[in-house]
């Protein structure tokens, strides 16, 4: 039975695994945060990360696959991230065997090139130097901003070829967590360091220096690698953690960015935040009493305005929420504002206020025409042409409010016709005349406009139009 259980375990491990492996690190963590990684995943590779790999050489089963997975791991890292790796084994060999240095295509050639030389099998392990190794890699220039990963590939037992298997004195551990320390206050990314311990199993184990680790740096992330097919898992699973981790330092220092520069608009009646190009915190929920601020002055009862309306600065308070990706991210807490400023757009009237201006402006200029149309009353002006072709053409003065032709004054009209010219001053039509006819209707001698001033009927007529009866051709007097 126990064998059975074995073989179910091992078939579970690997379909697991395999499992694993089938996604990609974003597609892991995509399954989590997929709003987060929509938005800001191409975005969180910019941020910087330092990577420290420590490979044990007392390692002869899982040495070579370490060494494998670390390449691959190497080989898919940005420009801009650092690198170091160590080599634990004896006192004179545990150090860095890649300098921490800036990932290039070359310096990856030189991760593999020295990887695949490591021997694996060799005996000693000096996890007190390798300890010390770590720390003068956090600490070296150029690291401070980087998010830092460290990986520890080994089974935490402490052997040193001549003195045999022990575990050195608290004082030596206590003497690097003081120089850990004094590191740590130098980095800026501190908060972030990530240090996993990834045990390999070793039956004939004699002695464990791991709590002696947790007492120099403080909390690692322990994990077992029992075989093959799990170190694979594990190092899909690490690079989908250092993704989440570079994911979420990216946001938090974006929602930090946004919170301490926090700009209000008015959209529309709403008070929102000013758009950006990346935004965390999206949704802005006013207190009651900034609420009452806002709708008192976009809310208007007034008919009427003749102004258009004015900006005015108030300060509201209220809750910003991260409403996309707090369900996400538990460390996207809402935001409490205090006495933000907004600059708002009063409201408009009833009738919108360049209505308004429209109809007192046509009100003005129709009681000024009105105005205009009395005072002062219209007169005649100039002279009014009597012509008949062939004859001579009769000139005529008109003046004040009134004139009236006859055939006694023109002797081209017949005995019995006669015209009444008056000056008049119209709403629409402006200065303009009143012609009245008696006995005959008068043309107006246009080839546009067809008009005739009937008999006895008052006709409007323009200043010097022209018009016939009889073949007599008029041509009216002007108004002044």
């Amino acid at each position: 039975m126990c064998k059975n259980f074995i073989c179910l375990l091992t078939l579970l491990l690997t379909i697991i695994s395999g499992g694993f492996l089938a996604q990609t690190p974003e597609e892991l963590v995509k399954n989590d945060w997929p709003n987060t990684v929509n938005a800001f995943g191409k975005n969180s590779k910019n941020v910087p990360s330092h990577y420290i790999f420590v490979v044990d050489v007392t390692e002869e089963i899982f040495g070579p696959e370490i060494s494998a997975q670390i390449q691959s791991f190497v080989e898919a890292l940005p420009s801009n991230d650092k690198v170091t790796v160590i080599q634990l084994g004896p006192s004179n060999e545990t150090m860095q065997i890649v300098p921490t240095t800036e990932v290039t295509p070359t310096i990856k050639k030189e991760i593999t090139n020295k990887l695949q030389l490591i021997k694996f099998g060799r005996s000693g392990s000096d996890g007190l130097k390798m300890t010390e190794c770590i720390i003068d890699a956090l600490g070296t220039s150029g690291v401070s901003n980087s998010i830092p990963f460290v990986f520890i590939f080994s089974d935490y037992e402490f052997y040193l070829p001549g003195r045999g298997y022990f575990v050195p004195e608290q004082r030596e551990w206590q003497r690097l967590k003081a120089k850990f320390d004094k590191v740590r206050q130098g980095l800026k990314r501190a908060n972030n360091l990530h240090i996993n311990g990834l045990r390999l199993i070793n039956p004939r184990q004699k002695n464990d220096y791991f709590d002696q680790l947790k007492l120099v740096f403080g909390e690692i992330s322990p994990t077992t690698v029992s075989g093959a097919n799990l170190l694979k898992a594990q190092f899909t699973n690490i690079q989908a953690n250092i993704y989440r981790e570079r994911l979420l330092n990216y946001v938090l220092e974006q929602a930090s960015k946004q919170n301490s520069n926090i700009e209000l608009i008015n959209n529309e009646g709403q008070v929102v935040l000013k758009e950006s190009k990346i935004r965390v915190y999206h949704k802005l929920i006013l207190d009651k009493q900034s609420e009452n601020k806002v709708a008192q002055i976009l809310n208007s009862d007034k008919l009427i305005s003749f102004f258009p309306p004015t900006e005015t600065q108030i300060e509201v308070s209220g809750t910003l929420v991260a409403e996309k990706y707090k369900n996400e991210l538990p460390e996207l807490t809402d935001v409490q504002l205090k006495n933000q400023k907004v600059v708002l757009l009063t409201a408009d009237s009833l009738i919108p206020w360049w209505l308004t201006d429209l109809i007192a402006l046509i009100l003005l200029l129709s009681i000024w025409r009105f105005i205009w149309t009395i005072i002062p009353p219209a007169r005649l002006k100039g002279t009014i042409d009597f012509y008949v072709q062939g004859k001579n053409t009769i000139t005529l003065e008109c003046s004040g409010s009134k004139e009236t032709f006859s055939s006694s004054e023109v002797k081209y009209f017949r005995s019995d016709f006669s015209l009444e010219v008056r000056p008049t001053k119209k709403m629409l039509a402006g200065k303009c005349l009143i012609i009245t006819p008696s006995n005959g209707d008068l043309v107006l001698n246009t080839t546009r406009n067809k008009k005739t001033a009937r008999n006895n009927k008052k006709t409007i007529a323009k200043v010097s139009s022209n018009w016939v009866i009889d073949g007599v051709e008029i041509t009216m007097p002007s108004i002044k």
